[in-house]
């Protein structure tokens, strides 16, 4: 018994022996003082760990936060970024030791990983040798799934669960036992409810071959029962998770259209990234020389069948794309866990297979052996020149997220090796060549080698000393106002989660659930945003001011006229509170469904509606028409601005030259189209702006910073904004205008506000009124909101599609908004049935223990059908449509 647990426990405490040596010898804490947090981890994970300790410590409502996006559903965003057992462990360390915590969550997360692995090549397969259990769990745990795609934090939380969910399926196709799956299988989908899709589809793959292996037609009848109404539970246990989650995910900006994409895709779309995964873990490819041919080994027919489905993808990028509900952004091979399992059940099924007949004429263990010390030198020899001579070029990677064609093709040289070595040590071991003893050291060097030179790339790269995480940290608590306000920056001075997650409300988000309405009304506003995020830069005076953008995070020498410091910071950033600027709620007379609103992509002339609707006047903001062009051709059709430079070698520009009576805020704005969330534009670093002889930006706009741009303040005063162009341009909106300072002092303090407060999912406003009327906040609006003003329940207007309108009665009223995300009440009912079904069966099993289990034809002929269905559609339907 104590051996058993001694080999349990063999696999986790090796990797954790192995990354504490790694961290210690690359000065990674807790061993040092680097971070290995980058990207997502960085952008995304942390911000959102923070954000869920709130919710621990009871700040914050795992419903909605006002930390995002200007107040948003959080539900989905939990489930989709953090929704692990190890998060948990966010409650136990201060917000300064989270970068920590997440180099131990990576360790901690691979070991159990190993764990799992270790477990499930026991159980599967007890004839495999100790030795080569570990060197298999450890080649799991460090595969490329997890070293690649780590900054997904909670991705590595299906690399741990999917052995143990092909331990559970066993034991439901071999014994009938239904719990451990239903629980394995809730579980995947709790943890990572968009991945569970592959997870899916591998599962009616998997048990689709296995039921046609069989002979046995009550065996089969049984099978098929078992795993439909197993599998059936588990996916209503956790509809309180996917439902109001999927409908989230349908609402936000991501959304697309698959038969575009497959139509549109190349068919061997990054495939070199896609095979740098599995090169990685170039042992779990030896399988495809001892499957077929002369040499083939004896191995389970549906899981060799399995692992060639699950190639397939790697190479045809229209099969691979649909595996991935139909698109991507990045990390192309989501489900490799699968692959790499896969390859490694069938390598334990070759070591522990019948021999080979006699070796060949002339071969012996003593040049078996020398050939396997030419393997293993050569190797050495490839990785040392490979990280001493082309190591950035072999780390693109960690700068881009995709490998460079010099990358892949470097390291395809020790991969090849690697796999040349593993393949010839075990095909010499089948072949008697070679002792259990010799090729266990030869696969334990060759696995050292490999790892050694994938955590070099992977990780140890991209860890540095990060200091901006504690340079956003030393901005919290500046601020101890009560009523409901945000917090924006005048440059991109932290990450756009930060903001919330140090605990100020901001409208800057980026998820891939940020709402598409929010999206849109943010650069109508002129705020920028690049892919899925919500930036705090840009906008006006007059957007900040609707916002209730109160405080402002900046240099002291980018503050406006307006902004007054209220605190200082070691890092050199201030604090300035702005003096122009409304509550979040406003009292209102116009009808919002009346209102002109903000319908086009035409930014200047949503600032006249922004201010026609919130105060009540346009007036405040004018528009200038450019007065000269240069070598440049100009005209204005179907709402498009069309500048067409002439004279290729000449100055081409177009200058705005008037006078601003008043005190003004100028700005500029080029912009195309709110719709979508593009990676790139035409318009980016189209042109250079200067006003008055002095340049205010030398590339407008940028990738990450195309929100409306400040020219500056001017009073009675003659000006000439001089636009030159980059390239030429076709946009929705450009132009220079100017916004009435004292005019909208003073519609401000004419303005009728509100008092707002915010406490987890409800928010609050007290207001009067002369007269019925509308309470405008500048919240965005979603569906699981609910509204009562002075205790009676009333409808929630929006405006433009965005903001929430409510209306109200004359006297005072106190306004009250209730979040519960949609799907949610009837997601948990969907549970409970679920989990009644599930305890239905159980119950009743037990009770005709001696029983063949109820098992109805017409649940082999669905189980067929979707198999079949699955079957054609991936792995021909999406070739079809790609090539016709």
């Amino acid at each position: 018994m104590k051996q058993k647990y001694i080999r349990a426990l063999l696999p986790p405490l090796v990797m954790l022996l192995i990354f504490s040596i790694f961290y210690t010898v690359c000065g990674i804490a807790p061993f040092g003082t680097k971070s290995i947090a980058w990207c997502d981890m960085e952008q995304q994970v942390i911000p959102l760990m923070l954000d869920l300790r709130h919710v621990f410590t009871g700040e914050d409502s795992i419903f909605y936060s006002a930390g995002n996006a200007g107040g948003m559903n959080m539900w989905g965003v939990y489930f989709f970024f953090v929704a692990s057992p190890f998060s948990l462990l966010v409650c136990l360390v201060k917000e300064s030791q989270m970068l920590t915590l997440m180099n131990l969550l990576v360790m901690f997360k691979l070991a159990v990983a190993a764990w799992s692995a270790g477990w499930y090549l026991r159980r599967r397969y007890p004839q495999l040798r100790t030795s080569w259990m570990l060197l298999l769990s450890l080649t799991y745990g460090l595969c490329g799934y997890g070293l690649l795609y780590y900054q997904n934090l909670v991705w590595l939380d299906l690399l741990y669960l999917f052995p143990l969910l092909m331990l559970s399926l066993d034991a439901l196709i071999r014994e009938g036992k239904m719990l451990g799956y239903i629980c394995i299988c809730s579980a995947c989908v709790a943890v990572l409810y968009y991945l569970g899709f592959s997870i899916g589809i591998f599962l009616i793959l998997y048990v689709g071959l296995q039921y046609y292996f069989l002979s046995d037609p009550m065996r089969r009848r049984q099978i098929a029962f078992r795993f439909v109404y197993a599998s059936g539970c588990a996916l209503l246990i956790t509809a309180v998770i996917w439902l109001p989650s999927l409908l989230q995910v349908m609402d936000s900006g991501r959304v697309g259209t698959t038969m575009q994409k497959l139509r549109e895709t190349l068919v061997f779309k990054s495939i070199g990234d896609k095979l740098a995964l599995l090169m990685c873990t170039a042992i779990c490819l030896v399988p495809l020389f001892f499957l077929f041919g002369k040499h083939r080994a004896s191995v389970t027919p549906h899981t060799k069948w399995m692992y060639i489905l699950l190639l397939i993808p790697v190479l045809l990028e229209p099969v691979n794309l649909l595996w991935h509900t139909g698109s991507y952004q990045c990390y192309p091979l989501r489900y490799g866990y699968i692959t790499v399992l896969l390859g490694l059940s069938l390598v334990a099924e070759i070591l522990t297979a019948p021999p080979e007949p006699s070796p060949a004429k002339g071969s012996s263990p003593v040049r078996a052996a020398y050939a396997m010390v030419g393997i293993l030198t050569g190797l050495t020899a490839a990785i040392v020149v490979l990280c001493t001579r082309w190591y950035d070029t072999i780390c693109s990677y960690t700068d881009t997220l995709w490998h460079s064609v010099g990358s892949f093709f470097l390291l395809l040289i020790p991969a090849a090796i690697a796999l040349t070595g593993y393949y010839c040590a075990i095909r010499f071991y089948r072949q008697g060549l070679l002792s259990r003893r010799i090729l266990t050291v030869s696969l334990s060097l060759l696995f050292a080698l490999e790892t050694g030179l994938n955590l070099s790339v992977y990780i140890a790269r991209p860890a540095v000393e990060d200091t901006l995480y504690a340079q956003t940290l030393s901005l919290s608590e500046l601020s101890d106002d009560q009523d409901y306000y945000r917090v924006r920056m005048e440059r991109k001075y932290s990450h756009v989660n930060m903001i919330g997650a140090i605990g100020y409300n901001t409208i800057g988000h980026y998820t891939s659930l940020t709402a598409s309405r929010t999206m849109q009304m943010m650069k109508k506003m002129g705020y920028s945003s690049y892919w899925m995020e919500i930036g705090t830069t840009g906008g006006t005076v007059l957007s900040d001011a609707i916002l209730a953008n109160r405080y402002i995070i900046g240099l002291e020498e980018e503050l406006a006229p307006w902004q007054t410091i209220t605190h200082t910071t070691e890092c050199g950033l201030v604090m300035a509170q702005n003096q122009l600027c409304l509550p979040a709620g406003t009292v209102q007379s116009g009808d919002p469904a009346a209102l002109t609103g903000m319908t086009g992509n035409d930014r200047i002339a949503d600032q006249k509606a922004l201010a026609r609707a919130w105060l009540g006047t346009d007036s405040l903001v004018t528009s200038y028409a450019p007065t000269k062009f240069s070598h440049v051709t100009y005209d204005y059709t179907d709402g498009k601005h069309n500048v067409n430079i002439v004279d290729e070698s000449a100055d081409h520009s177009l200058s705005y030259s008037f006078f601003a009576s008043g005190r003004q805020a100028l700005y500029f704005d080029l912009f195309d189209t709110c719709e979508g969330a593009p990676i790139t534009s035409d318009t980016y670093e189209s042109v250079a702006v200067s006003i008055n002889g002095h340049f205010v930006s030398l590339d407008y706009p940028e990738k990450k910073s195309n929100g409306i741009l400040e020219l500056g303040v001017v009073e009675n005063q003659h000006v000439t904004v001089r636009v030159v162009l980059r390239h030429n341009v076709s946009v929705s909106s450009l132009g220079v205008f100017g916004i009435d300072l004292d005019g909208l002092s003073q519609a401000l303090t004419d303005s009728n506000g509100a008092y707002v407060t915010a406490s987890g999912n409800d928010i609050t406003a007290v207001c009067t009124a002369d007269a019925p009327a509308y309470l405008y906040l500048a919240i965005p609006w979603d569906p699981g909101f609910t509204a009562s003003v002075n205790g009676s329940p009333c409808e929630i207007q929006t405006i433009d599609g965005c903001f929430m309108a409510i209306p109200i009665e004359a006297g005072e009223n106190q306004v009250s908004l209730h979040f519960v995300p949609r799907g949610f009440k009837l997601g948990l009912g969907i549970s409970i049935a679920g989990l009644l079904a599930a305890a239905g069966y159980l119950l009743l099993r037990r009770i005709r223990r001696k029983k063949p289990p109820f098992a109805p034809e017409f649940v082999c002929r669905l189980m067929q059908a979707v198999f079949w269905c699955v079957l054609v559609v991936f792995y021909a339907g999406t070739m079809i449509i790609n090539i016709f």
